[in-house]
């Protein structure tokens, strides 16, 4: 690492034999071309730009050349090539001709050199720098290169027209660490930074190095751990739970190191853990909007490697329901409507301590008071809510019963038979009997849809006795022709 205009760089040297025939970059995001330096490794090498020749030089002699827009360099033989990148800088403001230069060279990556996976995380002060990332992958592997997790947006990759099979992009990332990654082929790439042009400062590249293969932390005597509230301890390479949203998530450091630990949650909430015991205890922390969160520790003094955890946040289900009641041949009957949202199980806690996990079940009430009726949902990641609701049958069923008390059988069409009507849904339960004043049956019938004609019985008053179900009725009726 060097130190220029205040401003952090890098260098990458590779030694003098390792060369590659293919390289790609891309413009970087100011005024000025890039320059690119080109070191052939053996003599007679034809170098190209954009399919172009651009000199045929021998080993060790450079050929630099100035070039705007994105570029495919290629050589017959393995070369090496250095992106330089050299531009005013901070303006003096008490000396306005006054000027710094901010250079950086970056020994780009050639396409034997692809990589699977690098970890970075943008450097400098609070400089209003934007940070940018170019990358370089075949254009097969698009589709399997993700920044956090998560692919790139549609759009993002632009194929090469002078180099068929591979594609690129420049992405701007936040001040904050990064994970990509790819299960294709891999990638290449480059991070730099550059700052806006503002009333006291020009475009300004900053510093830029060259992605390097970042493996995943071994996780020995550094492992670091994390926890669900109703979850198991377990080390951040084994962790695969969704989280609920407000969920406490639980985070422990390594037992093994006596250090503070600075933890970033990639939800703007970062936190210094300083470790005043020979084990860190461990400390909650929860997110208030679903979505893709990297969980990133590092050793505040430097010492050890740092990790990370992918954390899936989820919103909790949302509970609720509603409800029907008829009268039934079985009693009365509550029928629960159950309009709760994202929810996989339920569980009613019915009158009478009843328990249904039934997604809207059925419930028989013995009577039309007001009740009390639960739900408790829950998705497959385990966020639960509930709600609780009083519930009032209605009755109307049998209420809307109609029982004539006279009716005329002289065969005018009019009230000319005893029927009783209302009673639709009780088909299974109907039992009507009608009796004469000494008592005797004169009538009975288990069809809703029968009607007694008085037939061969004189006038006069009747009783009836009318079962529905677990419902018995009674009173008199007047057979008068």
């Amino acid at each position: 690492m060097i130190f220029w205009g205040g401003q952090e760089t890098f260098e990458q040297v590779k030694p003098d034999n390792v060369g590659d025939t293919l390289f790609m970059a891309a413009q970087i995001q100011d005024n000025y071309p890039n320059l690119y330096s080109i070191m052939p490794v053996e003599d007679s090498t034809a170098v190209y730009i954009n399919g172009q020749l651009l000199d045929i030089r021998d080993r060790s002699y450079q050929v630099d050349t100035c070039w705007a827009g994105d570029v495919v360099i290629t050589a017959n033989k393995p070369v090496q090539v250095m992106l330089t990148r050299s531009a005013p800088g901070i303006v003096d403001t008490n000396s306005p001709n006054s000027s710094l230069l901010s250079p950086f060279t970056i020994n780009l990556a050639g396409s034997n050199e692809l990589i699977k996976r690098s970890v970075l995380k943008p450097f400098g002060g609070d400089y209003g720098m934007t940070y940018v990332v170019a990358l370089f992958t075949p254009t097969a592997s698009t589709a399997d290169f993700t920044v956090n997790g998560q692919p790139l947006p549609a759009g993002s990759w632009q194929a090469y027209a002078t180099r068929p099979g591979w594609s690129h992009a420049q992405i701007e990332i936040s001040d904050k660490t990064h994970i990509l990654e790819s299960t294709g082929e891999g990638f290449v790439g480059y991070h730099y930074s550059y700052m806006k042009k503002t009333p006291n400062y020009y475009y300004m590249p900053s510093y830029g190095y060259c992605l390097v293969e970042s493996k995943p932390v071994p996780q020995d005597s550094l492992s670091f751990y994390i926890k669900r509230e109703e979850g198991e301890k377990v080390k951040f390479e084994d962790f695969d739970s969704p989280v609920c949203v407000g969920e406490q998530l639980l985070v422990y450091p390594p037992a093994a190191r006596h250090v503070s630990w600075q933890w970033s949650f990639d939800d703007g909430q970062d936190t210094v853990q300083v470790i005043n015991e020979k084990q860190g205890a461990g400390f909650s922390h929860s997110y208030t909007i679903p979505g893709t969160y990297w969980i990133y520790v590092n050793d505040t003094a430097g010492c050890s490697p740092p990790d990370s955890v992918k954390v899936e946040v989820v919103d909790s289900p949302v509970a609720d329901f509603d409800y029907t009641s008829q009268m039934t041949c079985d009693g009365l009957e509550v029928q629960f409507v159950n309009k709760s949202q994202g929810a996989t199980k339920y569980e009613w806690q019915l009158p009478d301590g009843e328990v249904s996990n039934d997604e809207s079940p059925v419930f028989l009430v013995e009577n039309s008071d007001d009740l009390t009726v639960s739900l408790s949902v829950e998705n497959d990641a385990g966020c639960s809510n509930e709600i609780a609701k009083n519930v009032k049958p209605d009755t109307q069923g049998l209420n809307e019963l109609i029982v004539p008390n006279v009716f005329t059988p002289n065969g005018d069409g009019i009230n000319d038979c005893f029927y009783v009507s209302g009673k639709e849904g009780f088909a299974e339960c109907f039992d009507l009997s009608i009796y004469n004043r000494w008592g005797e049956r004169v009538f009975e019938s288990t069809n809703p849809e029968d009607c007694w004609t008085g037939e061969e019985h004189s006038d006069g008053t009747y009783f009836y006795v009318l079962r529905i179900g677990k419902e018995e009725f009674k009173g008199h009726l007047l057979l008068n022709r």
